[in-house]
């Protein structure tokens, strides 16, 4: 098995996804690469939503923001990064995706099963990635294919 050699500009809008239930992938390499190998028949795009940062120093009350340019730069640069040195292409700016549930799972279950069907495989390191990503691909072949 190796990484699909679809690309990006496969994959649908979300309008295509119906009444499917399905989960966002947050905004980190871990569920980007779940996406792409999930696949265009799984995963859907979706325009970046609002998104905030909370803080909170010295034990004062939480502080909820939008993130400010530099942040999301550093979390685009972070996701580019970690699907490159997994061997996939980097995604759209701007794009979030939606994968579609497996019949009878809700989210939390559906992240449990994909961590328990990758078994030892999700050390995600430089010299891991391309091993990791191969064991993703796989648990997600049998998840949502089967």
């Amino acid at each position: 098995m190796d990484i699909p050699d679809w690309s990006w500009t496969d994959f649908p809008s979300a309008s295509a996804i119906g009444s499917r239930p399905t989960v966002r992938c947050e905004l980190n390499g871990w569920s980007a690469l779940a996406a792409f190998l999930a696949g265009p028949e799984h995963a859907f795009e979706v325009p970046i939503g609002p998104q905030e940062v909370r803080e909170q120093c010295d034990g004062e009350s939480e502080v909820r923001r939008a993130p400010t340019d530099d942040e999301r730069s550093i979390v685009r640069a972070s996701v580019v990064e970690y699907l490159e040195v997994a061997g996939v292409p980097a995604p759209p700016e701007g794009i979030e995706w939606l994968l579609v549930l497996p019949s009878g799972s809700d989210p939390a279950t559906f992240w449990s099963r994909l961590h328990h069907e990758m078994g030892q495989s999700t050390d995600f390191k430089p010299e891991t990635a391309r091993a990791v990503a191969l064991a993703m691909s796989e648990a997600l072949e049998r998840l949502l294919r089967s």
